[in-house]
Parts: C-alpha cells; structure tokens; sequence
C-alpha cells in the first residue's frame, strides 16, 4: 500500500476492470497532501499560464483582487520580468525546434553568430 493515500493500489495481474483504481486521484497525492494545498497548487498554475488576475480572482472565489495578490502577488511577473519578454520578443527571430537545441559549436558550424543570430543588449 502506498504510504498514506489509504487505498490500496490494483496488481497488475488484477482483471482489466481493476485499472480504473490506477486512475484514482487518491493514487496520485502524495500522503498529507490536503484540499488547501491542491488550492494553492491551482492557483499557481493559473498564474503560470499568465491567466488575467481578474480571471484567477474569480476561479478562486476572493471577494476582491487585492485579496488574490496579497495571497499570491508574489508568483505574477514583475514589471521588469514582463518588459525583458517584450522586447526578447520583438529582437529575437522565430526559431524552429532545431534551432532552439543546437548547441553553440551547431550555430557556428552551420555559418552562423553563436547567439544564433540574436542582438545582443
């Protein structure tokens, strides 16, 4: 039995129709995981995503913005975090997946700066 979660897990000889315990969320936290911790954990990935703090207000249910960024201000991007990504954004060319996992010696065997032709500020 797996360390806390109070259910047991199926066998893997169990007939098809045990898997569904696989799929269990109770399987997946880990032991003295609570419902506040999966709270917080949502929240988190919103804010991740760049969700609109408006949007995360409402899906949590606060009464007022300030009451979601006196909680969780301190995940949103700064200012500074924010205007770097814009302008990275507008100097940066599109790269294609390759691109983006050549290594420096890569860049430079295939006619290219090593900052894979980037401005540097």
């Amino acid at each position: 039995m797996r360390a806390g979660c109070g259910k047991p897990p199926a066998d893997a000889d169990d007939p098809p129709e045990c898997a569904e315990t696989y799929a269990d969320p109770a399987h997946q936290l880990l032991a003295g995981t609570r419902f506040h911790d999966l709270r917080h954990f949502y929240a988190s990935a919103l804010i991740a995503a760049n969700l609109n703090p408006k949007i995360i207000q409402a899906r949590l249910g606060h009464a007022t913005l300030a009451e979601t960024m006196d909680t969780y201000g301190h995940l949103f991007a700064d200012a500074d975090d924010l205007g770097r990504a814009a302008v990275d954004q507008l100097i940066r060319p599109e790269m294609t997946e390759p691109e983006r996992n050549w290594s420096v010696h890569d860049y430079k065997r295939a006619g290219h700066s090593a900052g894979g032709g980037r401005v540097s500020l």
